[in-house]
């Protein structure tokens, strides 16, 4: 065993790379990687890679992602996809992997992880990371009293949300984010209901045994409230969110409508590395609700 290399990712090693991620994602990896990387219209970086001489042994993905502050918009990289080949863990691979991509990305504001666990916890404190927020898996369970839901209709996307001025670091949600993420049909069938001012976003499992509210406006909450109804009145199985960053009165109306914490599912963080003096770490500062939890 060599010194081990850590390297930009190209794309002259694009199949190696892909074989190593199918110990991460077991179906549609190549078509998966190439829309969250290769065709992201924010940025090509897909991320670094681990060499050993020419063995690909370790692969650390940051997706580009649009957010916004104060009328600025900025590109904050989503860390995620950190995958090691099982005869190289243990030994620092995905941490220098890490430390590697900060100073490749150090002209970004930040860099931030939704999917952080327990296991990986150490690892991103170790790179300057801070825990942002708590999130939760949440599911609907219990009768819902019948309440009118006239005026909930479907569309194909979701109008842009208002990219005014916000003191907050908040994700853009436009045109261009949709033409790009509706083009990921990996994982969901995509459904929006809308009504006035505010839409849900769903993505409902192939089976339609299971859905996830994935993004969400908080415009008028009796209209998000009257929304959450209609969708429960008319999609079977499962409702379920990964909740964070929500308003307690986002909250409260889960609450409402009977959303219970999955016992098994530990509080996973979220974690930022702010690389620029005016983002912070505080969870006041940020505006994280209506995230598109299934990419992230």
């Amino acid at each position: 065993m060599y010194p081990i290399d850590i390297v930009l990712y190209e794309d002259s090693l694009y199949t190696r790379v892909i074989e190593l991620l199918r110990l991460l994602w077991a179906q549609n990896t190549e078509r998966y990687f190439q829309w969250k990387y290769t065709d992201n219209p924010y940025s090509n970086f897909a991320g670094m890679v681990a060499l050993d001489v020419d063995d690909v042994v370790g692969f650390r993905g940051y997706m580009a992602t649009p957010w916004e502050k104060d009328g600025e918009q900025f590109i904050i990289p989503v860390a995620c996809d950190v995958v090691v080949h099982p005869d190289y863990r243990m030994q620092g691979v995905s941490v220098s992997m890490g430390m590697k991509a900060e100073e490749v990305l150090s002209d970004c504001p930040a860099i931030i992880n939704f999917s952080c666990g327990e296991h990986s916890l150490p690892g991103y404190k170790k790179l300057g990371f801070k825990p942002l927020h708590e999130k939760t898996l949440k599911y609907q369970q219990g009768p819902i009293k019948n309440i009118d839901t006239e005026g909930v209709y479907m569309i194909d996307r979701p109008r842009s949300m208002s990219t005014g001025y916000c003191q907050k670091i908040r994700p853009v949600r436009d045109d261009k984010y949709w033409g790009w993420r509706l083009r990921n049909d990996t994982t969901f069938i995509y459904e929006f209901f809308c009504m006035d001012d505010d839409y849900i976003l769903l993505g409902v499992s192939p089976d339609r045994t299971s859905s996830f509210i994935l993004d969400y406006t908080e415009n008028d909450l009796h209209t998000i409230e009257t929304i959450i109804h209609y969708i429960l009145k008319h999609v079977n199985g499962i409702l379920s969110i990964h909740h964070f960053g929500a308003s307690d009165a986002f909250d409260s109306l889960l609450n409402k409508f009977r959303f219970k914490r999955k016992e098994r599912i530990a509080y996973w963080p979220v974690v930022v590395r702010p690389l620029r003096e005016d983002i912070s770490s505080d969870k006041n500062d940020w505006c994280l609700r209506g995230i598109c939890s299934d990419i992230l």
